[in-house]
């Protein structure tokens, strides 16, 4: 017990002396390390290649393949020496936006030779460590490059950081505000344990419910209904049902029933609805709480909430609408594409307002929303790099 313990203080101090090196070493070290992107071979693709003016067509459906899921990052694959039983892999980000976590720690298969570090922040200098019982396999460094941020979460599926999209003349900061699916539910999803780990080691302390009574009931499971996160009592919950694309904002709900009048009242109550949405999100930047907002597929009104966030902060028209066809990748929900009727129409209402530009255009729905420019600027100084 004594020879582990003690082991394990060998490799603590190691990282401890990589992360007290000076600036200057610590580029030299990056410099000489394997570069890794975050970013799978479908979204560096898309990302790379696609850039939309106004007019073009969608081309999601031109990286997404059949069958294969392509909503998870890339993982930087360790190659060390097998060993008998389980091995503990442990890393840091020593340079760079770095995980909440102080050090990320796991078990993996010896025998296979192999483990996988994954969930990782983009432009940032990695150490890592593998150890049997009784000695280290594998010490080494690498840095990373990418832009989108997706995460590996075991159970659920289109989780991703809204940071690292051009905002004006700075970029959304990584680790505020996360989009995905459900974590649990009526539908087919169920957050395990190394997808609730996942997601607190992402630092995650308020999660933003926007499903329905029914989406929530577990009557088909015979469980109690959802009422709390799925990632334990110390992370905050609240439910909001909300609606998605224009219904909130005009008449149009799309089915052309309903008496104007009582299409009107309903819209302002869902307006209320949006309201809470973005107070609570405003809250928990303000309270640097990262945040993890999902509906049931984190496509439609997880997409309609995390548009107009990204538009009031100064997203490109080019880039909201790349950020929403990426559920496409996730194989579990079908085409999202910005040619869409949903999109164009809400893109169409959007562009139809008063203002100078697309961003001046959003903040007009804050504004009626009953939120000052003072406080709309105070999120995006929060918000922006």
């Amino acid at each position: 017990m004594k020879r582990k313990k003690s082991l394990k203080t060998i490799i603590l101090l190691i990282l401890a002396a990589l992360l007290l090196v000076g600036a200057a070493s610590c580029i030299v070290l990056a410099g000489n390390a394997d570069v890794h992107s975050i970013e799978n071979e479908s979204v560096a693709a898309y990302i790379e290649n696609v850039n939309y003016a106004e007019g073009d067509p969608s081309r999601i459906e031109e990286f997404t393949p059949e069958t294969e899921r392509r909503d998870r990052p890339a993982g930087y694959t360790v190659e060390f020496t097998p060993a008998a039983g389980q091995v503990e892999v442990l890393f840091r980000c020593l340079k760079g936006k770095c995980h909440p976590a102080d050090i990320r720690a796991f078990t993996a298969d010896g025998s296979a030779g192999r483990a996988v570090l994954t969930n990782l922040y983009p432009d940032a200098f990695y150490v890592y460590c593998v150890k049997s019982v009784n000695r280290i396999l594998k010490l080494g460094t690498f840095r990373t490059i990418g832009q989108v941020r997706m995460l590996e979460v075991d159970g659920a599926c289109n989780v991703r950081d809204i940071g690292g999209w051009k905002a004006g003349n700075g970029k959304i900061r990584y680790g505020k505000i996360f989009r995905g699916s459900e974590l649990n539910g009526e539908h087919d999803f169920a957050v395990t344990e190394e997808g609730i780990a996942a997601l607190r080691e992402a630092g995650i302390g308020f999660e933003i419910d926007l499903r329905l009574d029914r989406e929530v009931d577990m009557d088909k499971s015979e469980k109690d209904p959802i009422v709390s996160s799925a990632l334990g009592e110390d992370t905050g919950y609240e439910r909001i049902s909300i609606t998605s694309y224009l219904r909130p904002w005009t008449e149009d709900t799309g089915d052309g029933d309903g008496d104007p009048g009582e299409e009107a009242a309903l819209n302002e109550e869902e307006r209320e609805l949006y309201r809470r949405v973005f107070r609570r999100i405003f809250d928990c930047v303000e309270q640097d709480i990262p945040v993890y907002i999902h509906c049931w597929a984190g496509a439609d009104r997880t997409g309609t909430v995390c548009l107009l966030t990204e538009g009031i902060l100064g997203v490109s028209a080019s880039d909201l609408a790349r950020d929403y066809e990426l559920t496409t990748l996730a194989q579990a929900f079908g085409l999202r594409s910005k040619d869409s009727e949903n999109y164009t129409k809400m893109m169409g209402y959007i562009e139809s307002r008063e203002g100078a530009d697309l961003k001046e255009k959003i903040e007009g729905l804050f504004l009626e929303l009953g939120f000052t420019r003072e406080e709309i600027q105070s999120f995006r100084e929060r918000m922006i790099a």
